[in-house]
């Protein structure tokens, strides 16, 4: 389901991607017989990621930016990984025909196709796409609780991902000391994901020379905070927005001082 077809550019070297995978527990028509004694798990932390498309939906409405979000329950496939991942397909759906399964692909292909040709459409414009994939995680997990608020996931080898991962980080705890921001937690940013897949197909050559056209964060929130609701869910999502506005823009300036410190360098060498 993309939500802006025509995105507008806000950033002069780099753009913003945004995606959710997880942003439903719905299930199509023709795959509902699979679900029908299934609702709690639909349900669950496992069937999708509650309060995710609403902070996606808050930072597409501030960015003007690409933004696309799935429209079923991750236990049909899931999103956030790669075909060959062994939690590509959940319980319910790993043992059907393969005639089924591929049917199923069909639905991967027609999610990831969108994004691959804004990065593509980006990366032509000499541009840098910086893609934040929006996800819920649930506050309790196999019976422990989780100490973080807000986990940043990215790939520690790409310089520009560290750097407004970090940037990010520092941001929103200077905007509200009590929140619990962590780097790579409380899931690893090189496992298995949307991003992991975008990273490889956008940068098939250039990882050799450290020269990346593509970065992708993660931005998972802890559930805990959209129970909230209300006004309390609201203002994260607006200071969430804000924080990312705040980094982007300061990135933005220091490319900007580079590109235009090394055209005087030229000018003068001439």
């Amino acid at each position: 389901m993309v939500l802006a077809k025509s995105p507008k550019d806000y950033g002069k070297y780099a753009q913003i991607i945004l995606s959710c995978e997880h942003a439903s527990n719905a299930i199509p028509p023709e795959w509902r017989k699979l679900f029908a004694h299934k609702r709690r798990l639909l349900a669950s932390h496992r069937g999708w990621d509650p309060g995710a498309l609403e902070i996606m939906r808050t930072l597409q409405r501030r960015f003007g930016c690409f933004a696309t979000a799935g429209k079923a329950s991750r236990l049909l496939v899931d999103l956030n990984r790669t075909p060959w991942n062994p939690g590509f397909f959940s319980e319910v759906t790993r043992g059907l025909a393969d005639v089924k399964r591929i049917a199923l692909m069909g639905e991967y292909i027609r999610y990831i196709t969108p994004v691959r040709r804004e990065v593509r459409r980006i990366r032509d414009k000499r541009n840098f796409a910086i893609h934040f994939s929006i996800h819920t995680f649930t506050p309790v997990l196999r019976g422990r609780k989780r100490a973080v608020d807000v986990g940043l996931l990215f790939d520690p080898a790409r310089p520009l991902e560290v750097k407004f991962a970090r940037q990010l980080a520092a941001e929103l705890r200077r905007r509200r000391p009590s929140l619990r921001v962590r780097l790579n937690a409380p899931y690893r940013g090189t496992s298995n994901s949307f991003t992991s897949l975008l990273r490889g197909i956008a940068d098939p050559v250039h990882v050799r020379y450290k020269f990346y056209s593509y970065g992708g964060i993660e931005i998972e929130t802890n559930q805990a905070i959209v129970r909230r609701g209300g006004k309390t869910f609201q203002a994260y999502r607006k200071m969430l927005a804000d924080a990312i506005a705040t980094v982007f823009d300061g990135l933005e300036k220091e490319a900007d001082s580079i590109v235009r410190r090394r055209s005087e360098k030229s000018v003068s060498a001439s």
